[in-house]
């Protein structure tokens, strides 16, 4: 019985915990649906709208600062969660066979779903010309969607992430095919050669490679 209650509670908090991972590869939603209905957080004695230079400039600061943040927390948190692995050519006598794809080109078209999503959420217009945000539609939409793309454990493609990673889909012997994210160039290395000694598997398909 308490050891039922202790995974389900493990379960639970791992659940929320690959929540905020995802929530932070569907974190440009916010900012897009803002920019969209032009909302104002602080104003200005000299700054009406947000067209004003330096009411713009601070509110493409803090825009910008939602994903990157959420960038960093979720691949935190991603790294927290993983456990030691390896991905070689030779195991156990046995050779591994690997076909390695970027993962970029077939990724990307979903993330850029999510900029439709912010676009196509409404807000409420006041004074016939400004818009404030539809709260209610927005957080509905927003926890809706990244409560039931967390239950897969694999919803994690975020471009931020590129900056230092790149994205590679490895087939291995023709049967599995997980995600690697890894400082390696694949193009450089050679991939008929590259192997993933150290690994961090997050889930059972998407693994972190400690590497440089």
């Amino acid at each position: 019985m308490m050891t039922t209650f202790i995974n389900i509670i493990e379960r639970f908090l791992r659940y929320l915990a690959w929540l905020v991972v995802t929530m932070s590869s569907t974190s440009v939603i916010m900012p897009i649906y803002f920019i969209k209905i032009r909302y104002i957080f602080f104003h200005f004695p000299d700054c009406i709208t947000i067209g004003d230079n330096l009411l713009f400039i601070i509110h493409i600061v803090l825009y910008m600062a939602v994903p990157i943040v959420m960038t960093l927390l979720g691949f935190w948190i991603m790294k927290k969660l993983g456990t030691s692995d390896e991905l070689k050519r030779i195991n156990d006598g046995k050779e591994n066979l690997f076909r390695i794809t970027p993962a970029e080109t077939s990724n990307l078209p979903t993330y850029l779903g999510y900029f439709f999503i912010a676009l196509s959420i409404p807000g409420v217009t006041i004074a016939d010309t400004l818009e404030q945000p539809s709260w209610p539609i927005l957080f509905a939409v927003y926890f809706i969607l990244n409560g039931l793309l967390a239950l897969s454990e694999r919803s994690f493609f975020n471009p931020l992430v590129m900056v230092r990673y790149n994205f590679y889909n490895v087939l291995v012997n023709n049967q599995v095919e997980i995600l690697i994210i890894s400082k390696k160039d694949i193009k450089k290395d050679g991939g008929d050669e590259v192997e993933f000694p150290h690994l961090l598997k997050v889930t059972e398909t998407i693994f972190i490679d400690k590497d440089k």
